[in-house]
């Protein structure tokens, strides 16, 4: 019985260590998101940048693919929200 009760006591006082300390994160975001503009009312224009390179794409404004983003950063998808077609949502998923 004294060994059970100094092992839960000792499991108990690990647990409760681990709940405290400071971590520390170092780095910096070195390519931002890309820029994703209205080019025309049926084309976007998708611009990335990476390692101080820039790349452009257009895609049109059409709900059946998803086009991907310069440099293989992501995927576009557009999807119309209303039936008149005045209200979207653009979804940008990055990889």
């Amino acid at each position: 019985m004294l060994f059970a009760s100094w092992t839960s006591s000792a499991v108990a006082g690990n647990g409760a260590a681990s709940d405290s300390g400071v971590i520390h994160f170092h780095g910096a975001i070195v390519d931002g998101g890309c820029d994703i503009n209205p080019q025309t009312d049926f084309q976007l224009k998708m611009s990335c940048s990476q390692k101080g390179k820039t790349s452009t794409n257009t895609a049109p404004l059409n709900v059946s693919q998803q086009h991907e983003l310069p440099f293989n950063r992501g995927t576009t998808q557009f999807r119309w929200i209303d039936h008149s077609k005045k209200m979207a949502v653009l979804t940008v998923s990055y990889n």
